[in-house]
Formats: structure tokens, C-alpha cells, sequence
């Protein structure tokens, strides 16, 4: 367990204590079946019961429909026996080639805890109130759905797999501060509790944006096969944000207007990586312009307000700036937040 703080300055005169603990139970234990070549039902019992195979299936079955212990018993047993099968949505028969670059790359991690909390830690020191107290736990897992992700009902666990990082150790420190920080929004972001679409698409836009502004691989200067794949995604964007804040204003007039429309479509359009995460980027966006022209603590104060609020006050100050370079939401997109006025 590795213990750092994290110096801010919006709540409080004490700095904000976060540990983090390693957890590699998942990906040991995949490691061991495929080291003796052959799975017992013993083995298999003993990997789903471990929380982070439980939690990587229930990750899965957000994008694939048959996902269970029959299915991923079945996948297991054809990537053991160098079968791919199709409509396997586990796909671990991708995983066995990479299996040494795996086991090599989860002793490195072990051997680097302090650096990787220490440096993940750093990035998003500043951008962390005072207040913040708490500890994580990093699952670590094997699987194809890449990166990392959180779960809203989990405020203190997040989760890698492993096998899309590729070895990538500075890739892993930028992804662990992209999830830390979520558990940091957490503790002080207001929360969406209206459970309606068009309040959703904005706090995930805000999460998502913030995250990835703090966490930037843009600024990575250590380059991996996974830090530079998110670069690449970083410059796709940064290219397109005028239309990204076009495909916000149509997303969200489809979840203002079409009472039709489910927020898993929309969701998967704009904030997944099926076209590049593009309102991840109208987030960044606004956290950089936002962070430049109000200052850190002004910054930090309004991203604990609610979620209009920060896109008012974006809005508010792209109208009223005289750079007419900055990336601007419609009027149309503006009327409706106004719509939606307390």
C-alpha cells in the first residue's frame, strides 16, 4: 500500500491523503492456468470468484450481451487450446500471444508501486481539494476491453487491463491518474441525481473532459505503444473540436427533443471509443479554457458546482471573449440549458 498527498487548496487547510493498493489476484491466476496448460474446476472456481473477474464481467456485459461464467469457461478453454472461437465476446484466444509480455511487464509494475502512485499522484495533485481522504484499490486484469474504467457504485476501486498497455509503463502511470482521478470527482464533483439524459451527457462530458485534461498524453514525454495510441486519439481531436462541440449540440438536442432515443446510443456516439471519444475531448476543451482564464481555485470551485453550471459559465466566456478561435457550443445547445434552468 502506498501512501501519497496531494496538495490543493479549495477545502480546507489539510492536504488531501490518498492510499493506493495493488491488486494482481486476477491476472496471477490467469497466468498460473495458462503456465500448467490446462484449467481444473478447481482453477476456475477459484478465478471467478475473485472480485476483479467478477468486475471485469460485469464491465463486458456493457458492450456484449452473452457474457457469463459459461461463456468465459468456454473461451478459456479454446484459447488453452489455441481455438478462436466465433461470438466469443471474452476473445482470450487474443490474449495468448501475449502472455509473456504480460507476465513480465506485472513484475515491473510490482516492482514499481511507489513510482507509479507517486507520478499518477502528481498529475493530479493541484486539481484535488485538501479534503480528499480515502483509499483506492487497482484491479489489475486480464482481458481485450483496453485501458481502464471505474464503477459508480465502487468510490474506491478502479481498474487496468493489463494486456492493452503492452508493456507500457508510462502509459499505465497516465491511465492510474485518469482513474484516480475519478474516484476524486467523486468526493467533490456534484453529483447527477435527476436521473435525466440530458443532465447525464453533461456530467460525463465534465468527468470524462476532467480527467483526461489532468491526466494529459499529450504531455507525455516517455513514449509506449499505449501512450502513443492515445496520443494519436489526442491530435484526432484536437483537429476536429469545432465539430466535436457540433456532435455535443446534436447529441444533446437528440436528448432534449427525441423521447425515443436511449441513452446507451447516444452514449456510445460521443463518449466510447467507437469514433475517438469526441466529447471526452469538448470536456478537455473546456476544463483548459476554463482553468486558463478563471484561475485554480476559482477552476476547482465552479467544478464542484453542478454540471450547467460549467457549461454555462463556458459559455459565458466564449461570448464574451474576444478570441474568436475558441470552440463554441450553439444557440440552440444554449436554450436548452437555459431550459433546464432551477
Amino acid at each position: 500500500m502506498v501512501y501519497f498527498l496531494a496538495s490543493g487548496a479549495l477545502l480546507g487547510q489539510t492536504k488531501a491523503k490518498i492510499s493506493i493498493d495493488f491488486n494482481y489476484d486476477q491476472v496471477g491466476k490467469f497466468l498460473e492456468i495458462f503456465e500448467k496448460g490446462e484449467m481444473t474446476e478447481a482453477d476456475f472456481d477459484q478465478l471467478m470468484s475473485l472480485h476483479a473477474s467478477q468486475a471485469y464481467a460485469k464491465k463486458l456485459s456493457t458492450f456484449f450481451d452473452n457474457v457469463d461464467d459459461n461463456s468465459y469457461r468456454t473461451s478459456l478453454d479454446a484459447a488453452l487450446a489455441k481455438n478462436p472461437l466465433k461470438n466469443d465476446p471474452y476473445m482470450l484466444y487474443r490474449v495468448v500471444p501475449e502472455l509473456e509480455t504480460i507476465r513480465s511487464f506485472l513484475e515491473e509494475i510490482k516492482q514499481a508501486e511507489d513510482q507509479i502512485s507517486t507520478k499518477a499522484a502528481s498529475m493530479i495533485a493541484s486539481f484535488t481539494p485538501d479534503s480528499v481522504d480515502f483509499q483506492a484499490t487497482v484491479y489489475l486484469v486480464v482481458g481485450i476491453t483496453g485501458g481502464g474504467w471505474t464503477f459508480d457504485d465502487e468510490p474506491n476501486a478502479f481498474y487496468v487491463d493489463i494486456r492493452s498497455l503492452k508493456g507500457d509503463m508510462n502509459g499505465l502511470i497516465y491511465l492510474s491518474a485518469h482513474e484516480l482521478y475519478h474516484l476524486v470527482q467523486d468526493r467533490f464533483f456534484t453529483q447527477n441525481s435527476s436521473g435525466l439524459n440530458v443532465e447525464r451527457l453533461l456530467s460525463q462530458t465534465i468527468r470524462e473532459g476532467s480527467a483526461s485534461y489532468m491526466a494529459d498524453f499529450s504531455k507525455a514525454e516517455s513514449k509506449g505503444d499505449y501512450t502513443e495510441f492515445n496520443q494519436n486519439i489526442y491530435k484526432v481531436n484536437s483537429r476536429r473540436i469545432q465539430s466535436n462541440f457540433d456532435w455535443f449540440d446534436t447529441v444533446l438536442f437528440r436528448l432534449a427533443n427525441d423521447g425515443s432515443v436511449e441513452w446507451e446510443s447516444m452514449y456510445q456516439l460521443g463518449l466510447t471509443g467507437q469514433y475517438d471519444s469526441p466529447l471526452y475531448f469538448v470536456g478537455y476543451e473546456m476544463m483548459s479554457v476554463l482553468d486558463a482564464n478563471l484561475g485554480r481555485e476559482q477552476f476547482l470551485e465552479l467544478l464542484g458546482s453542478a454540471p450547467m453550471e460549467v457549461f454555462r459559465a463556458y459559455i459565458d466566456l466564449v461570448e464574451n471573449s474576444n478570441n474568436r478561435d475558441l470552440p463554441a457550443f450553439s444557440g440552440v445547445t444554449r436554450g436548452i440549458l437555459d431550459s433546464y434552468s432551477d
